[in-house]
C-alpha cells in the first residue's frame, strides 16, 4: 500500500522497489497494492545465482506501475505469483518498453495483469530460461489483457527458451500500430507438454501487405509436437495467420501443419466494444468458437 515516485530517466539505477544482486537473497516476500510510478524499473528483483541463490517464493500482486523501461523485472529468481498488476509505459518514455521480464525465473502464476504500452519496441511478458519448475508445479499464464502500440517492433508474450509445462488460457492480446509486431504469442525453442486454450490473439500492425505480422509464431513445426492447441482466436490484418518453420497463410493451414490441432479455433476480427481500445471487451456475439 506504498505510494512511490521516481525520477523519470533513462538511468537504470531508479528503481521503485530493488533488491540487487546480493548474497542471502530474497525469501518469502510479498509485494502488494502499491502504485509505483516512474523509473527505469517498476519493480527490480536480482537474485545471487541461478542454482541455490535465487530469490524464492515471491508474490507480487494488485500493484499499479507506470514505468518508463520496464514494468517488472526478475532474474535468478522464483515467483510464486504476479497476479492482478496493472501496467503502462510512461508518458514520458519513447524507449523500449517491457511490462514483465523474467530471465532464468521459475513461476506458479502469471493471471489477470493488464499490460498497456504506447511506443518503440514493445513486449507484454519477455521471457528467457522462463517457465514452470516441474510437471508437478505447472505455470499458469491466463487472463491477462494486453494492448501494446508501436511504431517499431514488439510481441506479446514472447519466450525464447524453458516454458515447459506452462498453460496459456484466456489471454486477450491485441498488437497495433504503425510497426510490424511479429506475434501475439511467440515461442522460440521447444518445450514439454505446452498448453495453448482459450485465447484471443489479434495483431492489427503494419499494413493489410504485412507478410511477417503473426498473431502466432513458433520457429520449428516440430516444436508443436508437444503443444496443444485450441478453441483459440488468431486474427491478423497482414497476409499470413502464423509462423511454424515456415510463414502459414490461413487456419486451416494452419490446422494442416499442427498436425489438426486447433479444430475448434476460428480466425477473425472481433467485434470490441471500445473502437480506442482502452479494454478488450467484446460485444458477445462476433466470436464464437464451437462450446467445449
Amino acid at each position: 500500500n506504498c505510494e512511490i515516485i521516481v525520477q523519470t530517466t533513462s538511468s537504470s539505477t531508479y528503481r521503485g522497489i530493488s533488491r540487487n544482486n546480493e548474497a542471502n537473497p530474497l525469501s518469502n516476500i510479498r509485494i502488494l497494492n502499491n502504485n509505483i510510478d516512474g523509473g527505469y524499473y517498476g519493480i527490480y528483483l536480482y537474485g545471487y545465482s541461478s542454482t541455490s541463490e535465487r530469490n524464492t517464493n515471491i508474490v507480487i500482486n494488485n500493484n499499479k506501475i507506470n514505468t518508463m523501461y520496464y514494468g517488472i523485472y526478475a532474474y535468478y529468481t522464483n515467483l510464486d505469483y504476479v497476479n492482478g498488476n496493472t501496467i503502462t509505459q510512461h508518458l514520458s518514455s519513447t524507449n523500449a518498453n517491457y511490462g514483465m521480464y523474467f530471465s532464468t525465473c521459475y513461476a506458479k502464476e502469471i493471471v489477470g495483469n493488464r499490460i498497456r504500452t504506447d511506443y518503440n519496441t514493445n513486449y507484454g511478458i519477455y521471457g528467457s530460461s522462463f517457465g514452470a519448475e516441474s510437471a508437478s508445479s505447472r505455470l499458469l499464464i491466463a487472463n491477462n489483457e494486453m494492448i501494446l502500440t508501436s511504431i517499431s517492433s514488439g510481441r506479446g508474450i514472447y519466450i525464447s527458451s524453458g516454458q515447459n509445462y506452462t498453460d496459456f488460457y484466456h489471454n486477450s492480446i491485441l498488437l497495433k500500430g504503425s510497426g510490424l509486431m511479429d506475434g501475439c504469442l511467440y515461442l522460440v525453442n521447444t518445450a514439454t507438454d505446452v498448453k495453448i486454450f482459450n485465447n484471443n490473439f489479434v495483431n492489427l500492425s503494419g499494413t493489410s501487405t504485412s507478410t511477417a505480422t503473426y498473431a502466432i509464431y513458433t520457429s520449428s513445426q516440430s516444436y508443436l509436437n508437444n503443444t496443444s492447441l485450441d478453441y483459440n482466436n488468431y486474427y491478423t490484418k497482414g497476409i499470413n495467420m502464423g509462423y511454424a518453420s515456415n510463414p502459414v497463410l490461413n487456419l486451416a493451414a494452419w490446422q494442416v501443419v499442427t498436425g489438426g490441432k486447433d479444430m475448434n479455433s476460428v480466425s477473425l476480427l472481433p467485434n470490441f466494444t471500445d473502437p480506442t481500445f482502452s479494454n478488450l471487451h467484446t460485444d458477445g456475439f462476433s466470436m464464437f468458437c464451437p462450446p467445449l
